[in-house]
């Protein structure tokens, strides 16, 4: 056994503890204050609300499915690698790893170009009746392929620590095949299963990037949590981004028509009125034909015709020698 001396001891523990609470304590730190800054009734008013309650739910049911995939393949994938040589081998552990070097926009990039409904799978797929692209099917396989090597990872190491050598006394002894695994080689590797489910878990339900591209991210159909909250803090709600708050998103509509109503020839009011609101990907009618009225408010001064008319306004500032024509 190697004895450091005190000085270094202590200058490593220190390093290890700054190191930790800048990076993990002091960040969860900041957002467990933040988020319960305004008291528990806003946190509970928040997390009962339609679209993080639906986005809670989709989470919860993405990542159980991916969880249960992870699981089945990744003992059998490791298994494979373990104990069978084969032409390839190399190149399935290769891939593998895969997921774990490429960005995960890219890997939700390329399940759209092989799963949308104007390539050939999935194609076949969409006339079948089966949507995978903006449905929840596509945001299992985006989950499953960014958190599959984590559990095969796990599971590795150890089912080369242990070897085969109880699997095939108990084969020499009749032992079936299943019979071995369950119970010699599962005992064995029962606590590598379990780390490797809870990495799996926690990647499935914090994945962001390839799950908002095959999503759609669709508020109360295809929404996680992490695009709730996303979604959420890039409307300047920071408050509510920080548990996942609701909030208003009409930046990305379609505005089929929009309309000046002048009260007066003096200070006019101006009130919006959206019809006909749309909005869709690909097939999918997310939106269809919301009507939306903004009541009436005090407007720029406004000279000339009416806007109704000419559908010209004049926008002028306080000290300005010449208003600035405008369009609406």
């Amino acid at each position: 056994m190697i004895r450091e001396p005190r000085p270094v001891k202590w200058g490593l523990r220190l390093f290890a503890i700054a190191y930790l609470t800048l990076l993990v304590a002091w960040p969860v730190a900041l957002v467990v204050r933040n988020t319960f800054s305004s008291g528990f009734g806003v946190v509970a008013q928040t997390l009962s609300s339609p679209q993080v309650t639906s986005a809670l739910r989709l989470t919860a049911i993405v990542a159980g499915i991916a969880v249960v995939i992870n699981l089945v393949f990744g003992v059998g994938i490791s298994l494979l690698l373990v104990r069978y040589r084969f032409p390839g081998r190399r190149i399935l552990s290769l891939l593998v790893d895969l997921p774990m070097s490429v960005s995960p926009v890219v890997v939700g990039l390329a399940l759209t170009l092989v799963y949308a409904k104007d390539a050939a799978l999935g194609g076949a797929l969409f006339h079948a009746g089966y949507r995978i692209i903006f449905a929840t099917p596509g945001m299992v396989l985006a989950t499953v392929f960014v958190s599959l090597p984590l559990m095969i990872r796990e599971l590795v190491p150890v089912l080369q620590e242990i070897g085969d050598d109880q699997e095939q006394a108990a084969n020499s002894l009749g032992a079936s095949g299943w019979q071995a695994f369950w119970r010699i080689t599962l005992p064995g590797i029962k606590w590598a299963v379990v780390y490797g489910v809870v990495l799996s878990l926690a990647r499935s339900l914090g994945e962001f990037g390839a799950v908002k591209v095959v999503s759609g991210n669709v508020s109360q159909l295809t929404q996680t949590a992490t695009l709730a909250v996303e979604e959420t803090y890039q409307n300047f709600d920071q408050q509510n981004g920080l548990h996942g708050g609701p909030a208003a998103h009409p930046g990305d509509r379609d505005l089929d028509h929009r309309r000046l109503d002048p009260s007066s020839q003096g200070d006019r009011k101006m009130s919006i009125e959206i019809e006909g609101l749309n909005k869709s990907f690909g097939d999918f009618a997310a939106l269809t034909d919301i009507n939306l009225t903004i009541p009436p408010a005090r407007s720029p001064r406004c000279s000339g015709r009416p806007a109704a008319a000419s559908r010209r306004c004049c926008a002028s500032s306080p000290g300005s020698r010449r208003p600035t024509p405008a369009r609406w």
